[in-house]
């Protein structure tokens, strides 16, 4: 039987056997078994989007890693970018989390709520090369589809909540200041300038984020900043709502940095002469170039 023929029998089994079923454990629970029985995979389990990150559910395999950041490994990444990630091999994938030697290739699928949002994701490991193709993630994505729903009854709240990220400002105090921006490594915006920064943790402040994020994506470190504002625009994320909180930084001149995690460049530009910015981050920018004004004038 080949493998087309697998997944659409897989398919149809699992439609009937979550068919009026509630319970969303044991839904993922056999979901996970039946892929793992019918198609052989070494590990096949889910991870759900709790308080901020990724969280073990049902899995069928070896014991695996609890707890995964929004855009880490590959799971992480496919929560992060919203969209099924295969690795033909895990050892070329940057920041791959090893929770097992023997994992040598690995496919992701995202599951969406009916407005968009990751809820949880599918994670599925080989301990042979290349092992998945766009026939795995064709039908993966329909068996996730299926499920969707019940996991939207079992996350959803009275009020909406948006996500909440940090940016960081880093200006230099020389007679012509300049300004520290990433290229950013992923969507949305890729390729585009931005000031470093990211979604914060559950357990940090937005300060504590901007302070990591600065460093996770220049190699900078920073230990004392200043409240620039928050920026609540509904539409200043095509990712969703998200409100941010920008802080700025001052440096006596330019420092080595290097483009890292989610940023492939870091750079320091003339606060003059910048490229054009994504997201809201000009008018942070011109917010930012006041209080800056303010602080020297202030003697800060």
């Amino acid at each position: 039987m080949d493998k087309i023929e697998k997944y659409r029998l897989l398919t149809e089994q699992i439609r009937s056997l979550i068919e009026g079923e509630t319970d969303l454990v044991a839904v993922m629970a056999n979901v996970c078994a039946a892929i793992h029985e019918a198609m052989g995979f070494w590990w096949t389990g889910f991870y759900r989007v709790k308080d901020g990150q990724l969280v073990l559910g049902p899995f069928q395999g070896p014991v695996a890693c609890m707890h995964i950041g929004f855009g880490k490994g590959v799971c992480g990444t496919a929560w992060k970018e919203q969209r099924t990630v295969i690795v033909p091999d895990v050892e070329q994938f940057p920041g791959h989390i090893a929770c097992s030697s023997l994992s040598r290739s690995e496919i992701v699928a995202p599951v969406f709520s009916k407005g968009g949002e990751v809820v949880a994701v599918l994670d599925i490991d080989s301990k042979e090369l290349a092992t998945f193709d766009d026939i795995d993630q064709q039908y993966l994505e329909e068996i996730c589809k299926l499920i969707s729903p019940l996991i939207v009854k079992q996350y959803s709240y009275k009020y909406p909540r948006p996500a909440v990220t940090a940016d960081c400002v880093v200006i230099t105090k020389e007679s012509v200041p300049q300004v520290l921006l990433i290229e950013r490594g992923a969507g949305p915006y890729k390729g585009c300038w931005a000031f470093p920064g990211g979604f914060m943790n559950m357990d940090e402040t937005t300060e504590q984020c901007a302070i990591r994020e600065l460093e996770e994506e220049t190699g900078l470190k920073v230990t004392e900043l200043h409240q620039i504002g928050a920026y609540s625009k509904v539409d200043r994320d095509p990712r969703g709502r998200t409100v941010t909180v920008a802080y700025f930084a001052f440096v006596d001149e330019p420092i080595a940095v290097i483009g890292q995690d989610d940023a492939a460049k870091a750079q320091w530009f003339p606060i003059d002469a910048l490229p054009p910015l994504a997201f809201d981050h000009y008018d942070i920018m011109q917010d930012a170039i006041r209080c800056y004004k303010m602080s020297l004038s202030q003697g800060l």
